[in-house]
């Protein structure tokens, strides 16, 4: 503390209390007394604390000011780096600026590197608080402030963050999607389609009210089934999918043309694309996910069925 802080400091300790027993005893306050000197006791070691715990430069006249503009500070990832601003102020004018300046940017340099690009805002926050009080020097008296913390990224890196964040997000939902894809066809081999009567209780169980068609599909059920299992050997190949054909020809005109759209997405999910392809010029059918409904409003969406 300085001189004139130091003694404000004792005052605030000792001058409450004396003045409080001085009123005590010439007005006789009896146990009000008592109260109020306690009272007085502790607001005093209260101001005390709190003076003497102030920086040294409050309290001493003008402060010397510096501004610290757009200085590069580097961040947690390298290459990348942090724009930093801010103003110094203190007291002690036989710390020129520079020194200043460059105690300042030491001690933000030795915290912005923990922040990743990233995390700028929050970065930003962490360096105003921590450089709030600053020694300039390793000396109480060179004791400074730090305002005005501003912490960027250049437009080159802020973009380059941008299409990297971009690109995460597009390799997560890609490995997303190719999980989703081996599920389904882990699932359509070891379970729904693993035998010819799997296959059919399968279909029994999304179209309840089809018997009569799972009857008619029995036997494009069992060569799906054979495919998907690989029961199907690489010489009857071709003959599976011509007998597919086959069979989604035995099924009745009015359902046939989505019974075989069912088929062909499910050959496409179990890695058959020849034949679902096969099935898709034989019956003129197109890929759910390329029809699209035009709606009253001029707008477009893309239909799917899930297969799942």
């Amino acid at each position: 503390m300085t001189s004139s802080t130091s003694k404000a400091a004792y005052f605030a300790l000792f001058g409450p209390p004396v003045i409080v027993v001085v009123v005590w005893l010439a007005a006789g306050l009896g146990w009000v007394g008592l109260v109020l000197e306690t009272a007085a006791i502790a607001v005093g070691v209260l101001a005390f604390r709190s003076l003497k715990e102030a920086p040294a430069w409050l309290g001493r006249g003008e402060s010397v000011v510096a501004e610290i503009t757009d200085v590069e500070i580097p961040s947690a990832e390298t290459g990348t780096s942090f724009r930093f601003c801010a103003v110094v102020r203190w007291h002690d004018r036989q710390i020129s600026a520079a020194a200043a300046r460059d105690a300042v940017l030491r001690r933000a340099a030795g915290l912005s590197v923990s922040w990743r690009p990233d995390q700028v805002g929050t970065a930003q926050h962490h360096l105003a608080v921590e450089l709030s009080r600053i020694r300039l020097d390793g000396h109480r008296s060179g004791s400074g402030c730090v305002t005005d913390v501003r912490l960027e990224l250049s437009k080159t890196d802020l973009k380059h963050l941008e299409l990297k964040q971009a690109a995460i997000r597009e390799i997560e939902l890609w490995e997303l999607t190719i999980e989703r894809e081996r599920k389904v066809r882990s699932y359509l081999r070891n379970d729904a389609l693993s035998t010819p009567e799997a296959a059919i209780v399968w279909w029994l169980s999304r179209n309840e009210s089809g018997v009569q068609h799972a009857v008619e599909l029995s036997d494009v059920l069992t060569r799906l089934s054979d495919l998907a299992t690989g029961r199907a050997t690489a010489g009857s190949d071709e003959k599976v999918g011509a007998g597919l054909v086959e069979a989604l020809e035995l099924v009745d005109p009015p359902g046939r043309r989505h019974k075989a759209e069912q088929v062909a997405s499910i050959l496409e999910e179990i890695g058959c694309a020849k034949d679902a392809g096969l099935i898709r010029r034989k019956f003129h059918v197109e890929r759910l996910s390329e029809v699209v409904d035009v709606h009253h409003n001029g707008q477009t969406s893309v239909t799917t069925d899930s297969l799942e």
